[in-house]
C-alpha cells in the first residue's frame, strides 16, 4: 500500500515533534538537576544563632538540642552559628552569614535588645526572623518567650515546703521586669506554704556570671537558707548548692545524682520550635508564641520522696491549679516598701507585667 507524499510529511513532522518534545524534556531534567538544587537549597534550611557553645550546659545547649529535633522532625536542615558574642556586630555578622547560606527563617536566641539589629533585619525582607524576649519594638521580628511565672511559683511552693530555716534564696542577673517576675512568682509560692518565711536574693549582674554566682551560694550558706531556685545559665549554681548541702531547683535539667537536686524546670524546646517551624510554613501573623504550662511547654517536675503525704497533696493540687489556668498574680499583693500592688479579687495584666519594677513584701538582699 503506497503512502502519499502528504501523509510521508505528516509522519514526518510528528516524529520531529516526538523528538524536540523529548530533547526539552532532557533540558528541563538537566536543568533542574544542574541548577535547580541550587535555586532550591536553603528552602527548608532554619538557621539559629547561640550566644555560646552547642555543647555548653545550660541556655545553649538546651536551644540547640531543641531545635536540632524539631527540624529532624519536620525535615528541615539546621544552619548553625554559636558563640556569637552578645554586641550588635557579631549579631549582625552571624545574620549575613546564615542569609548566605541560604536560611529562609532564623532565630535569635540571644537575650539582648533585638532592637539593635533591625536594620540588618530590614535587608531581608524574603527572610523570617524569630526572636527570643517580648522587648522589641520591630514588627519585622517574630517574638516568643517563655512564661516562667507559673513554674518558678510551684518552685518556690517546693521550697516553702521543704525548708527547714525559713530561708529561701534566689539568685538572678539583676533587675527587670521579667527577672522581676520570676523572683515575685518564687517568693510568692514560698509565702503561700510559710508566710513568714523569707526570701534572700542576690544579684549576680549577669546573665552568666560564675564567680558571682559561687559566691552568692556561699553567702547563702552562712545567712543559713537551705533551699534555692536560680535564673542563671550554666551549671555553677546547682553544682555549687550541691557542695554547699542547699537543696536547689535547677533550671535546665536534672541532677539524678545530686541529694540536693529537688525538682526541675524544663522547658520543651523541641515542642516549642516544632510549633513555631509549622506555624512559618503557613505564613502566621507577627502575633507572640508564648511556651506556657497551660499547654505543657513548660512546667516542673519534682522529687517528693522527702516530703509528706500531705506535703505532696499540697504541692500536687497547687500544681493541678496551675495547670488549669490559676493565676499567680492575683488577689492581696504588697511590695516590700508596704505599698499594696495587687488588690482581693484583682489581677495582673500583661501589661502589668511587663512594667515590674518592684519586688514583693518578704524579699530581701543577701547580706541586708
Amino acid at each position: 500500500m503506497s503512502v502519499s507524499r502528504d501523509e510521508l510529511l505528516a509522519r514526518r513532522f510528528f516524529h520531529l515533534n516526538v523528538c524536540a518534545a523529548l530533547v526539552l524534556l532532557v533540558a528541563i531534567v538537566v536543568s533542574i538537576f544542574q541548577f535547580g538544587v541550587e535555586a532550591w537549597k536553603g528552602q527548608r534550611q532554619v538557621g539559629l544563632i547561640l550566644p555560646g557553645g552547642k555543647a555548653d550546659m545550660g541556655w545553649n545547649s538546651a536551644h540547640y538540642r531543641g531545635m536540632k529535633a524539631a527540624c529532624d522532625s519536620l525535615g528541615y536542615d539546621l544552619v548553625l552559628c554559636e558563640n556569637v558574642p552578645e554586641d550588635v556586630a557579631a549579631c549582625r555578622e552571624a545574620i549575613r552569614s546564615l542569609v548566605e547560606k541560604r536560611a529562609k527563617v532564623i532565630f535569635l536566641t540571644n537575650i539582648s535588645s533585638l532592637d539593635t539589629v533591625n536594620d540588618v533585619i530590614r535587608e531581608y525582607p524574603n527572610v523570617r526572623f524569630f526572636g527570643i524576649g517580648m522587648d522589641s519594638s520591630e514588627t519585622e521580628i517574630h517574638r516568643y518567650a517563655v512564661r516562667y511565672i507559673e513554674p518558678f511559683y510551684l518552685a518556690g511552693v517546693l521550697a516553702g515546703l521543704r525548708t527547714k530555716t525559713g530561708r529561701v534564696g534566689y539568685v538572678a542577673p539583676y533587675t527587670a521586669p521579667a527577672f522581676n517576675q520570676c523572683v515575685n512568682a518564687f517568693a510568692l509560692g514560698v509565702q503561700k506554704v510559710r508566710p513568714d518565711a523569707q526570701v534572700f536574693l542576690a544579684w549576680t549582674g549577669g546573665w552568666e556570671n560564675p564567680a558571682n554566682g559561687e559566691r552568692a551560694v556561699w553567702d547563702f550558706k552562712a545567712a543559713s537558707v537551705d533551699v534555692l531556685g536560680y535564673m542563671q545559665d550554666g551549671d555553677t549554681l546547682p553544682l555549687a548548692a550541691d557542695r554547699a548541702g542547699i537543696y536547689f531547683i535547677s533550671l535546665y535539667g536534672t541532677y539524678p545524682s545530686s541529694r540536693y537536686g529537688m525538682a526541675a524546670i524544663a522547658v520543651d524546646w523541641k515542642k516549642a520550635y516544632s510549633n513555631m517551624l509549622r506555624q512559618y510554613s503557613r505564613h502566621f501573623d507577627h502575633a507572640a508564641y508564648w511556651a506556657t504550662c497551660l499547654d505543657r511547654t513548660v512546667d516542673i517536675t519534682a522529687r517528693t520522696e522527702d516530703l509528706t503525704s500531705r506535703e505532696r497533696a499540697f504541692f500536687e493540687a497547687e500544681h493541678w491549679e496551675i495547670l488549669q489556668g490559676k493565676l499567680v498574680f492575683a488577689g492581696e499583693i504588697y511590695d516590700r516598701d508596704g505599698g499594696l500592688r495587687c488588690g482581693a479579687g484583682e489581677s495582673f495584666s500583661n501589661q502589668s507585667l511587663s512594667r515590674m519594677n518592684w519586688l514583693v513584701k518578704g524579699v530581701r538582699f543577701i547580706g541586708n
